[in-house]
C-alpha cells in the first residue's frame, strides 16, 4: 500500500498541529471550551478546503484583508480591558495557524504551519507542566523530524520536477523507517537534556500554574449544606522525608488554619494577631516563638523532617505536621521576574498567635520547602495530672474568651449531654476523651449528607440524623468541650495521605482533607483530639486500582521533580548517585567478602523472584514473545508495526513492575524491565546482520553489484544512473535475463540498505547466476545497434 507525498505530508502536517493544540488544551484553563469548539471545526474544514474542490488562487486575495481585520479586532479588545493580553496573543496564534490549515498550497506552507505549531507548543508550556505535556512532546519531536524529512522530499520535488517520480509512492515500509529515526532521535534528546551541564538553575521550576479547586480544604468551614461529596483524588501535596520515614505515616496530621468562633452555623477567625518571621542569613525561618510548641522540661520531642512539594492551592497557608520550628525555601528555577525577584528578597513568614503559618508568596505558582517539626510522643499519663486551672497557663483573657465562646442560640440539650457523657470523671483529659469516644461510638460517618431543614445543623447533626462528615464531628467535640468549660478550637488540614512505595513519598490527596478539635494542656501545648471515626481516612481504603494510581502519580512525580524541577542541584546529586555506586562497585574486598555478598546476592534475588512470581512470569513471557518476533522478522524489512509492538511490549513490563512487583523496585530494575523488549527484538532481528560473517558478505556482494554496473554499462544502461534508476531503467529494458539483474538489485538494496543480512549460501548462488547473466549480455556487448535498442 503506497500513498503519494502531498498526501502523507498532509496527514503529519495535521498531525502535529493536532498534538500542539491538544497540549494547548490540556493545560489549565488555556482554552475555553467554546474556542476549542471552533477550533476544532475550523481544523475539519480545512482538511477538506483543497483541489480540486476549490481553487487557492481564487480566495488569496482574501487572507490579508482578514488577517488584518482579526488582528486590528483582537487588538481592540486587549486595549479596552476585555481581553487579557495572554489572551490575545493565544487567539492570534490559533487564527494564523487556521489560516494556513486553508492555504497548504506549496512546501512553504507546510513549514510555516510547522514553525507555528512550535508557537503553540511553546505557549502549552506555560499553562501545562502536566506528565501529560512530555509524552505529548516526545511524540511531538518524533513527528516533526518526520515532516522535516517530507518537507525536504517535497521541496526537492518541487524544484527538480524530474526526481519527483522517485517520490511519488510513500509506503509503510519507509514510514517505518522514518519513524525508527524519529525514535532514536527522541532517545538521543532525553538523553542530551538530562547529561548536558546545566548553565542556570532551570526557568519552568517557578512557572505560574492554575491554583487547585479543591473542595477539601478552605479556609472558611459552613455547616448546614446537603446533598453528596465528591470524592477528589487530586494530588495537592507529595511529601519526603529524608531523615527517615516516622511509624504510621498514613495518619500524620497535615495541620492547616484553626477557627475560634462558631456562630451556630459557620466556623471564623477572631484572633488575629501575627508577627513576621523573616529568614535567617541560611535562609531558614526560626518558628521558635510558636505558642504549639511545648515549654514542659520533662517532655521529649523527636524531630521530623519533611520535604514538601505543594500545588497551587487557593491559600497561603504553609502545612506540617504540628509543631513547626523550622522552615525553609527550596529555590527551583534561577531565571525570574523582576516582580518574582523581588517577592523572593522580601518574603516573609506570618507566624499567628494561634501558631497557624502562613506565606507571602503567591498562591498560583507550585512551592517546595524543607519543614522541621519536634513531636511528642507519649503524653497521656502527664495530661491526665493536670487541673482544669493549668489549662489556661498559657493563654491571655482574650484567648480564654475566644476558645470558649458558644453561639448566643446554643440548643440547652448540647451542655446537658457533655455533663451526662462526662459525669464522674475527674481529669480534663478524660473528659475529652469520654466526650471522643461518645462521638465515636454512637454517630457514622457519611458524604451523603442529609437535610437539616430548620433545624441548627449541629443540632440536626447530635439529636436528628446522627451522621455526618468531619467537620461536624470535630464542631461537636470542640462545642461539647466548651459547654463544661474546656477551651477548644477547631482546625483544618489533612489527615495522613496515601504512601507510594515507587518513589517513597506520601502523595496528600483533596480528599485527604479533614478537620480535628485542639485542646490547650498548659505546659504540653495543644493536643490532638479526633472524633471521626476511621473510616473517613480515605488512604485506609484499598481498591484494585490503587497500584495503578500510585503508579501514575509516581510517573508524575518524577516528571515534576526530575524534568520540570531539574536544575544544576538535581545534576548534581544524580552524578553524585552515580559516583558512590561506582566507588562500592570499585571497592575492594578481600574475597570471604565476595563470596558473602555473592552470596547474599543470590539469597536476596532468590526471595524476590519467588515473591514476585506473577510479574516475573508476564515479563519473561513478554521479552521471550517480542524475541521470537524479531526473529521472525531476521530476513524482512522493517516496518511501523515493530515499532508499536515494541512499545507495547515495554508498556506492558512498565504496568507489569508498577502495579504487581512487591517491593517497589529500584531503578536499575525498572530500566532492565522496560529495555527487555527492544533489546530481545534488536538482538534477535540485528546481531546476525553484525556478525563478522554478515559483514564480509556484505562486502562481497558490493563486489557484484560493481561487476553488475560494468556488465550494464556494456551492454547500453548509462553508467551514472544508481542502482534504484538502474532497477527502473532494467524493468522497462527487452534484455535476456533480466530478471536475474532485477532480483538482485533488490537484494542488493536490501542488504546494502535496509540492514538486512545475507543467507548462508546465497552469495555462490549470485554467483553462480551472475556467469549465466554474462554469457547472455556479452553477445550483446558486441553489437552496439542491438545493444542500444534492446536496453531502451
Amino acid at each position: 500500500m503506497t500513498w503519494t507525498l502531498p498526501s502523507v505530508q498532509k496527514v503529519f502536517v495535521y498531525l502535529l498541529v493536532g498534538i500542539a493544540f491538544t497540549a494547548l488544551c490540556l493545560g489549565d484553563q488555556a482554552l475555553s471550551p467554546p474556542v476549542i469548539a471552533v477550533c476544532l471545526a475550523a481544523g475539519a474544514c480545512s482538511w477538506f478546503w483543497e483541489p480540486p474542490r476549490i481553487a487557492f488562487a481564487r480566495y488569496a486575495p482574501l487572507w490579508m484583508p482578514l488577517t488584518v481585520a482579526v488582528l486590528l479586532s483582537l487588538l481592540a479588545l486587549v486595549i479596552s480591558g476585555i481581553l487579557a493580553f495572554s489572551d490575545g496573543a493565544i487567539g492570534l496564534v490559533l487564527y494564523l495557524t487556521g489560516a494556513k490549515l486553508f492555504q497548504r498550497e506549496r512546501a512553504a506552507d507546510h513549514i510555516q504551519l510547522a514553525v507555528l505549531s512550535l508557537l503553540l507548543m511553546a505557549i502549552a508550556t506555560l499553562f501545562n507542566e502536566d506528565i501529560s505535556f512530555g509524552l505529548l512532546f516526545l511524540l511531538y519531536v518524533g513527528v516533526g523530524l518526520i515532516n522535516l524529512t517530507l518537507y525536504h522530499l517535497r521541496l526537492q520535488a518541487e524544484q527538480h520536477p524530474q526526481a519527483a517520480s522517485q517520490t511519488r509512492g510513500i509506503d509503510l515500509n519507509f514510514l517505518g523507517f522514518l519513524g525508527s529515526l524519529a525514535l532514536l532521535a527522541v532517545i538521543l534528546s532525553v538523553a542530551l537534556f538530562f547529561l548536558f551541564p546545566r548553565v542556570s538553575l532551570g526557568i519552568l521550576g517557578r512557572q505560574a500554574r492554575s491554583p487547585v479547586m479543591t473542595t477539601g480544604f478552605a479556609e472558611e468551614v459552613s455547616l448546614g449544606a446537603f446533598g453528596t461529596l465528591k470524592t477528589d483524588n487530586t494530588v495537592v501535596m507529595r511529601v519526603e522525608f529524608p531523615a527517615g520515614v516516622p511509624p504510621r505515616v498514613e495518619s500524620l496530621y497535615w495541620r492547616g488554619i484553626s477557627f475560634d468562633r462558631y456562630d451556630g452555623r459557620a466556623w471564623s477567625r477572631t484572633l488575629d494577631r501575627f508577627i513576621p518571621i523573616f529568614p535567617n542569613a541560611a535562609g531558614v525561618f526560626d518558628l521558635s516563638a510558636s505558642s504549639l510548641i511545648p515549654t514542659a522540661p520533662d517532655l521529649l520531642l523527636l524531630p521530623l523532617e519533611q520535604l514538601i512539594y505543594l500545588e497551587p492551592l487557593a491559600t497561603n497557608t504553609v502545612f506540617g505536621v504540628a509543631p513547626l520550628v523550622e522552615m525553609e525555601w527550596l529555590e527551583r528555577g534561577g531565571a525570574a521576574t523582576v516582580q518574582q525577584a523581588w517577592q523572593r528578597q522580601n518574603r516573609r513568614l506570618i507566624l499567628s498567635e494561634t501558631g497557624d503559618v502562613g506565606h507571602s508568596l503567591p498562591r498560583q505558582v507550585p512551592h517546595l520547602y524543607r519543614a522541621r517539626s519536634r513531636i511528642s510522643r507519649e503524653l497521656s499519663p502527664r495530661l491526665r495530672r493536670l487541673g482544669h486551672a493549668e489549662l489556661f497557663s498559657a493563654l491571655d483573657p482574650v484567648q480564654q474568651a475566644a476558645y470558649l465562646q458558644l453561639p448566643a442560640d446554643l440548643d440547652p440539650r448540647i451542655p446537658a449531654l457533655a455533663e451526662d457523657v462526662t459525669a464522674g470523671i475527674p481529669d480534663v483529659f478524660g473528659k475529652v476523651t469520654a466526650l471522643q469516644n461518645y462521638l465515636l461510638e454512637n454517630y457514622a460517618y457519611t458524604t451523603d449528607l442529609p437535610d437539616p431543614g430548620p433545624e441548627p445543623p449541629l443540632e440536626a447533626f447530635l439529636f436528628t440524623h446522627r451522621r455526618g462528615h468531619c467537620e461536624y464531628f470535630a464542631t461537636a467535640l470542640t462545642i461539647l468541650a466548651r459547654s463544661i468549660g474546656i477551651p477548644a478550637r477547631m482546625v483544618n488540614g489533612f489527615l495522613g495521605g496515601r504512601w507510594v512505595a515507587q518513589e517513597n513519598y506520601l502523595a496528600v490527596r483533596n480528599a485527604d482533607a479533614h478537620s480535628w478539635t485542639e485542646i490547650p494542656f498548659g505546659p504540653y501545648g495543644w493536643v490532638i483530639f479526633d472524633a471521626t471515626p476511621a473510616e473517613a481516612n480515605v488512604s485506609q481504603r484499598q481498591s484494585w486500582w490503587d497500584p495503578l494510581q500510585d503508579f501514575y502519580d509516581s510517573l508524575r512525580f518524577r516528571w515534576f521533580k526530575y524534568v520540570i524541577q531539574y536544575d544544576l542541584s538535581t545534576q548534581r546529586q544524580i552524578w553524585r548517585q552515580i559516583q558512590e555506586m561506582a566507588s562500592a562497585v570499585a571497592a575492594s574486598p578481600d574475597r570471604e567478602d565476595i563470596g558473602a555478598g555473592f552470596r547474599r546476592s543470590l539469597v536476596a534475588l532468590g526471595q524476590t523472584l519467588q515473591q514476585n512470581g506473577l510479574p516475573v512470569l508476564g515479563v519473561v513471557l513478554i521479552t521471550g514473545s517480542m524475541a521470537y518476533w524479531g526473529r521472525r522478522r531476521r530476513y524482512q524489512a522493517v516496518r511501523w508495526q515493530d515499532g508499536g509492538w515494541i512499545l507495547l511490549a515495554t508498556a506492558g513490563n512498565g504496568v507489569l513492575l508498577g502495579s504487581l512487583w512487591q517491593p517497589p523496585p529500584p531503578w536499575p530494575t525498572w530500566m532492565v524491565g522496560l529495555l527487555l523488549p527492544s533489546l530481545a527484538f534488536a538482538g534477535m532481528r540485528w546481531i546476525p546482520a553484525a556478525l563478522p560473517k554478515s559483514q564480509q558478505r556484505r562486502q562481497l556482494i558490493s563486489r557484484l553489484y560493481l561487476q553488475l554496473r560494468d556488465l550494464a554499462t556494456a551492454v547500453g544502461i548509462p553508467a551514472h544512473l544508481g542502482p534504484e534508476a538502474c532497477l527502473e531503467h532494467l524493468r522497462h529494458s527487452d534484455l535476456p535475463q533480466a530478471q536475474v539483474a532485477i532480483q538482485f538489485l533488490e537484494r542488493y538494496l536490501e542488504v546494502r540498505f535496509g540492514g538486512i543480512p545475507l543467507e548462508a549460501g546465497e552469495l555462490q548462488r549470485w554467483q553462480q547466476q551472475f556467469r549465466q547473466l554474462r554469457q547472455a549480455w556479452q553477445p550483446l556487448a558486441k553489437n552496439p545497434a542491438i545493444t542500444s535498442r534492446r536496453a531502451t
